[in-house]
């Protein structure tokens, strides 16, 4: 290749290079496109105001990014979680710990700030006062964070009213029947459980029927007379049958007050027959089954007798003539019978006070005895080995365990399904005395039932008093404990040695008030 050639062709790429620096030049000083101009956000509204942590709050507005991470949400200056987005509205979650302070929402158009948000911490309770209350008392809650714009308050889970309110501190008022149980708060900041509150019953007596002198007369409410009322049962119509032991002849009174009598001719005797054709010797005990039927002890005669719900009575057991004797029917003899019961199998159980022992009957009439051997005092065993003194009042709770007041021993009794016997309440001293159950004191207790609880209810009659065993503790519901015959507030109200007990439907509890010849009712509110 010549010389020529050569340099034309070294012009040639020289040439074409330099255009490609030239070009490339060029495209560099191009000027940049210009970038969208976003609007700033704009808050319209929020909702709720108020709130705690985690609170879900919903934000109206406008040029929100429509998605969660195009937008940066701060309550008083904490971030905030988003939730979901769209360009018009945004759903947070308020952070731990916020604070009362402004919203604020930042996008890539600005930032803009709202409303400020009234953060509540969680609510805390320190103190109840009193701790313990009856119907219609106050009771003060000190703690931190109620909101009076929202606060509630429960007792044992029941809503009750509250009358005044701080943010530190709450006064409520104690319904009827509430029961004892936490008291709970709940409020803006959350709900918070503090301690218990103890519901004290509010005892009533009112006199159903008699007028506190003895006597025989039907009639209604003071208008009737008893002479010695001994043991009461409810039909399942709520109407009540009464022993009234010295007019021997079992009495029945009405829901509304109304007194008749229902069997028993008056003069005492063991004949069989219907209603006023038949005899009673002095009836103390009564109890029903499921089909209607009663059965009666006739602590006169030491018979055991059944009377339908039509009137109609015969003897199960029972010689005619007090004794002790295990047997059948007519062989069979109690000492002086006092309370009876059906027990879950059916049988009756009988309080054989007069032998200190106590009793089993068949339906058919086999007498069997259960536990004692006749001693006065008090000695745990099993079955008849046990000593149980005068064994008056029995019944028998949800687990088959039988409770025997022992008169004698100032004690509650208990027998397991077992047949061990062994000391309940009552330290065995004949005295007064509220308290545990091992240090508690009794004198002369009759009458004894379970209420719908599962509490004990004890006549106990020489201290014209009516007890109440609940969680191993024995109070008083009704009675000063002075004989007299006087309805009121519990505390106030006066028996004159109650005796035979029974609780209704309701909760009700009727007693048969022994020395003022009238049956006295009890409402515990």
């Amino acid at each position: 290749m010549n010389i020529k050639k050569i340099a034309h062709l070294v012009f040639a790429v020289g040439f074409v290079a330099t255009c490609i620096l030239i070009f490339n030049s060029c495209k560099d000083k191009d000027p940049d496109p210009v970038a969208p101009q976003l609007d700033p956000p704009t808050i319209a509204s929020i909702n709720p105001l108020k709130g705690t942590t985690a609170t879900t709050v919903t934000i109206t507005g406008t040029n929100f990014s429509a998605t969660t991470t195009g937008n940066a949400v701060k309550f008083n200056g904490k971030a905030a979680t988003v939730n979901t987005a769209t360009a018009t509205q945004l759903v947070v979650a308020v952070p731990a710990d916020a604070g009362t302070g402004k919203v604020s929402v930042a996008t890539e158009g600005g930032s803009v700030e709202g409303p400020e948000f009234t953060y509540f911490s969680a609510p805390t309770i320190a103190t109840i006062a009193p701790t313990s209350a009856k119907f219609n008392a106050s009771v003060v809650i000190s703690g931190t964070n109620f909101d009076p714009a929202t606060v509630s308050v429960k007792i044992n889970n029941k809503p009750v009213t509250v009358t005044a309110s701080s943010p530190t501190q709450l006064t409520v008022t104690i319904p009827k029947a509430v029961g004892t149980g936490k008291v709970s708060v709940s409020t803006t900041g959350g709900d918070i459980d503090g301690p218990v509150l103890t519901y004290e019953l509010t005892a009533t007596v009112t006199t159903l029927a008699g007028d506190g002198s003895s006597g025989y007369a039907d009639g209604t409410g003071a208008s009737a007379k008893f002479n010695i009322p001994g043991g009461i049962a409810f039909d399942i119509q709520g109407n009540l049958y009464v022993c009234d032991r010295n007019n021997h002849r079992i009495r029945k009174i009405t829901p509304s007050g109304v007194t008749t009598t229902f069997a028993g001719s008056g003069t005492p005797g063991v004949s069989d027959g219907n209603g006023t054709s038949a005899q009673f010797y002095s009836p103390i005990g009564i109890t029903s089954d499921s089909n209607g039927d009663f059965f009666i002890t006739d602590s006169g005669s030491g018979n055991i007798r059944k009377m339908t719900s039509t009137g109609t009575v015969t003897t199960i057991a029972g010689s005619g003539t007090p004794g002790i004797a295990d047997g059948t029917g007519s062989a069979a003899s109690f000492q002086l019978p006092t309370s009876i019961i059906v027990d879950k199998q059916g049988n009756l159980i009988v309080a054989d006070f007069g032998a200190s022992i106590i009793r089993k009957v068949t339906l058919a009439g086999v007498v069997t005895t259960i536990a004692g051997d006749g001693s006065l005092d008090f000695v745990p065993g099993n079955g008849t080995a046990a000593h149980i003194g005068g064994a008056w009042g029995i019944v028998q709770d949800s687990q088959s365990d039988f409770y025997f007041s022992s008169f004698d021993n100032g004690r509650i009794l208990k027998m397991n399904t077992l047949g061990d016997v062994t000391s309940f309440a009552g330290d065995g001293t004949s005295a007064f005395a509220d308290g545990p159950v091992q240090t508690a004191k009794f004198k002369a207790p009759y009458g004894i039932v379970i209420d719908k609880n599962g509490d004990f209810i004890i006549s106990d009659g020489s201290n014209n008093r009516i007890r109440k065993i609940s969680g191993g503790v024995v109070s008083t519901i009704a009675g000063d404990g002075t004989a007299g015959f006087v309805n009121g507030e519990g505390s106030v109200a006066r028996f004159s040695l109650p005796y035979g007990l029974s609780i209704n439907s309701t909760g009700e509890i009727f007693v048969c008030d022994r020395a003022n010849h009238s049956i006295r009712k009890i409402v515990l509110e």
